[in-house]
């Protein structure tokens, strides 16, 4: 795994019922993309991340 200083990009998940926004950033902070993901079976098609991982995810939010 790299470390943050190894990173070239980031992304920001904002989850929602019905819809979900991403934002993907550079180091410097500047947003490279940004779009939407509908909460539906044909949204979530195209997403990386694995359902099991986007469901401890928020499990871990709803705790902090």
């Amino acid at each position: 795994m790299k470390t943050g200083n190894e990173r070239t990009h980031f992304a920001g998940l904002d989850w929602a019922s019905d819809h979900h926004d991403v934002a993907v950033v550079d180091q410097q902070g500047k947003v490279v993309a940004e779009f939407r993901i509908d909460h539906r079976a044909a949204g979530w098609a195209v997403f990386p991340i694995q359902p099991k991982a986007a469901a401890r995810y928020r499990e871990r939010r709803r705790e902090g």
